[in-house]
């Protein structure tokens, strides 16, 4: 049942893609298929196959409705924040105040006018946009998001109040998610280290392995599986960030399968992921952020094992030879969508990668001793470094540049297909705690 599952969920998947027209993310998808099915679809399949791929191009090809202005709506969203304003999500729309605005997560506005929304960076989510100097709320709705949404807001304080600039915006992008300002951001983001400030799966996963090694002392195995689907949960709703939930739903997959005593194929929790994500919102495929970790993974458990022999000739560390394999896994992909490579955003997580999960439990550890002069003293030290780290690869100016059709991607990740399925000693991976 796992192989039949697997292939009628890749021809749901297809509906989708050809419905929204998304040529990268069918690229994408087929090596997927490819590396898993190619050689074992059975004739009996097919009429389901076509059945399901019909369903997902169906589905894909919900409208959304037309808002009728002036509107109420509520707040579903925390803050996000640009250099002069912040905004929230509301169903379609976007809405800017500007910062010092009390607008917050649950309050009823009334929206009284809005424009199509044409702005690539926010219309995968949202088809208008407005923008209000003085909002008019007219309700609140305190629910359990609520709630949550002011502890994170709680938290982002405590961290200002007790650490200095610098320090208190990567450790709030590294702990909650939270997007630094722009200063700051653009220093990450030229030096190729932008990716530490976002909840990602390894975080994640680094975070769920310490409570369950501290917790497993003390009670029953299925209780603590339990706590951490509700705390992985929490978590995903407190930061709030594409990268976050597909990272969570994959823990919390994992852990479902753990409770029900039966390991999770990581090509099964793959396809689940896409599946979950694309029924409740399909065009979320054409998310690079979404796709770029989707990628990752693959390149992480399926490319690096195929690189192994090659990488063993230098004697090179396992986690060295893991990130060189998905970097290079990752590379058509970034230079089709951006038209660059960063050799030193490429040197700069070759660098830190290895030792990011070690700061990473640091900062897990020493969140609410902060206030201790020694443990501020310890954090400020090392995120100063940190910085001072991003900044100067900041400043390398090694990136190439050049463009990549679309039929050079689709040779280049055939390739890598023909290697993975070349390596007779790949193992198809379990995740189990």
């Amino acid at each position: 049942m796992s192989l039949e599952y697997f292939i009628l969920g890749i021809s749901f998947i297809f509906g989708v893609f050809i419905r929204i027209k998304s040529l990268v993310s069918l690229l994408v998808i087929f090596l997927i298929s490819y590396l898993f099915t190619i050689k074992k679809i059975k004739i009996k399949l097919i009429p389901l196959m076509l059945g399901f791929a019909l369903i997902g191009f169906l589905i894909a090809g919900g409208q959304s409705k037309e808002i009728n202005f002036p509107e109420v709506f509520k707040i579903k969203s925390g803050a996000n924040f640009t250099e002069k304003s912040k905004y929230f999500y509301s169903d379609e729309i976007v809405i800017f105040v500007p910062k010092n605005s009390t607008l917050e997560y649950g309050d009823k506005i009334l929206i009284e006018e809005a424009f199509r929304n044409e702005n690539e960076f926010y219309s995968k989510r949202a088809k208008y946009i407005t923008f209000i100097n003085e909002p008019k709320i007219v309700g609140k709705n305190k629910d359990i998001l609520y709630f949550i949404f002011k502890i994170k807001e709680g938290l982002k304080g405590y961290l200002e109040k007790n650490l200095s600039f610098y320090p208190s915006q990567i450790f709030k992008g590294i702990i909650l998610g939270e997007n630094p300002q722009d200063e700051v951001k653009e220093i990450f983001k030229n030096s190729g280290l932008l990716h530490l400030l976002v909840v990602s799966g390894q975080n994640l996963t680094i975070l769920t392995l310490i409570l369950w090694k501290f917790l497993k002392n003390f009670f029953h195995r299925k209780i603590i599986l339990l706590f951490l689907i509700v705390f992985i949960l929490f978590l995903s709703i407190l930061i709030d960030e594409i990268a976050t939930w597909r990272a969570g739903i994959m823990a919390i997959l994992v852990i479902i399968f753990q409770i029900l005593g039966r390991p999770v194929l990581v090509r099964n929790l793959l396809l689940s992921v896409i599946l979950i994500f694309l029924i409740i919102e399909p065009k979320i495929i054409h998310n690079l952020s979404f796709q770029l970790s989707l990628l990752a993974v693959i390149g992480l458990f399926y490319f690096s094992p195929t690189l192994e022999n090659f990488f063993s000739k230098f004697n090179l560390p396992k986690i060295i030879s893991e990130i060189i394999g998905v970097q290079l896994f990752l590379f058509p992909f970034l230079i089709y969508n951006f038209k660059i490579f960063s050799f030193s955003g490429f040197l700069s997580n070759l660098l830190i990668l290895p030792i990011f999960p070690l700061i990473f439990m640091l900062s897990i550890l020493s969140l609410f001793l902060i206030w201790l002069e020694p443990v501020k003293i310890l954090i400020e030290f090392i995120y100063q470094i940190i910085f001072q780290f991003a900044k100067i690869f900041s400043l390398m100016p090694l990136n190439l540049k050049f463009n990549l059709p679309l039929f050079f991607v689709i040779i280049i990740y055939g390739y890598f297909a023909y290697l993975i399925l070349r390596n007779k000693n790949l193992p198809d991976f379990r995740w189990e705690f």
